[in-house]
């Protein structure tokens, strides 16, 4: 019996050794179970982050362009002009936005006859071929400027310059100023630029066709009748 017991006792002892064992296994199915979760989480995390970078890096190549659609006036540098004309609502529509640094005051200068061929940008003779017809002072920071072109009832023209809302120059023109067969021209920017203050800033500049002696449509080569906004840094 003694020997029986024995035996029984240490059959027992092996059962209970062993059962440890048998939870390996398991235990290192666990451990693979959680490794690949991790594993999962892991690339999941990455592969977020790499979309995310590349959606930001889209982001960067499109805002640009975005800026151009939105027409968003941009100051890169608040030493120089900024200008953006707005979205046209319709044909003779013409509004900017525009930046004037500080430290100098400004002449806003309309013109509807003599208007120079050369649109380059010098002063001399660029815009017009003599003093301006109209002007007014501006001054600088941020400005709603509009352009209107408007046919009266006596078949006449008005020609007005807005500046934040209100009318600042106003020319009433006779019928035969615009002989109605085209013109060349128009607005000078479209998206957002920027320009150094010592030449001007000219925001329009339309000259109307006419019929040479020739029976030939086309824009004088000579200054001309037609409509030329554009601003002037006068000495601080």
């Amino acid at each position: 019996m003694s020997d029986a017991t024995s035996t029984t006792s240490n059959t027992t002892s092996t059962t209970e050794a062993a059962s440890p064992g048998k939870k390996g296994p398991w235990r290192l199915l666990q451990f693979s179970l959680l490794s690949i979760l991790l594993l999962t989480v892991a690339i999941a995390v990455w592969l977020a982050y790499r979309r995310t970078l590349q959606e930001t890096a889209q982001m960067r190549r499109e805002l640009p362009g975005l800026r151009e659609v939105a027409r968003e006036l941009i100051v890169a540098d608040p030493e120089r002009y900024a200008v953006v004309q707005h979205h046209q609502n319709w044909m003779v529509d013409f509004r900017w936005r525009v930046h004037l640094p500080q430290g100098r005051p400004y002449t806003l200068s309309l013109e509807t006859h003599k208007i120079s061929p050369n649109n380059s940008g010098s002063f001399s003779g660029s815009v017009s071929s003599g003093p301006a017809a109209e002007t007014c002072e501006i001054d600088p920071g941020e400005h709603e400027l509009e352009l209107q072109k408007n046919r009266r009832e006596d078949q006449s023209w008005q020609v007005l310059v807005l500046v934040d809302g209100e009318v600042v120059m106003e020319k009433t023109l006779p019928e035969e100023w615009e002989p109605s067969m085209g013109s060349a021209g128009g607005s000078r920017v479209s998206g957002s630029v920027q320009q150094d203050i010592e030449q001007p800033l000219i925001l329009f500049h339309r000259r109307f066709v006419i019929i040479d002696d020739k029976g030939i449509r086309r824009t004088p080569s000579y200054p001309s009748n037609g409509i030329a906004l554009w601003i002037d840094a006068q000495q601080p």
